[in-house]
């Protein structure tokens, strides 16, 4: 499986716990974007409950999540909130550029 080769910058850290992907498919309905989706974890912000995924299908592409930890399927599909990214480099440029920044300050 393909990983971004960049570090990641604060408040984002490196994660392979299958715990949050567990989290993922009990809140997903069957009505939300990522139901069925095959992923894999690889990052996570450390003071909020945003997890990075990878789609293990398109290795380039990947979606961030806020977990909401309910512990069972959302009603709402539009829960949990995610965002796709084309590629891992998106997300650095549109995310964790601008996070890192927010959480020096």
């Amino acid at each position: 499986m393909l990983r971004p080769q960049m570090g990641f910058l604060e408040p984002w850290i490196p994660e392979t716990s299958k715990t949050f992907l567990e989290e993922l498919h009990k809140e997903l309905s069957e009505n939300h974007i990522l139901y069925g989706a095959d992923l894999v974890v690889i990052a996570r912000r450390e003071d909020r409950d945003d997890v990075l995924f990878q789609f293990k299908s398109n290795p380039d592409k990947c979606v961030q999540v806020h977990l909401t930890w309910r512990m069972d399927k959302e009603i709402d599909s539009s829960w949990p909130k995610t965002r796709e990214y084309n590629s891992f480099n998106d997300w650095f440029k549109e995310v964790m550029l601008i996070d890192n920044k927010e959480y020096e300050e």
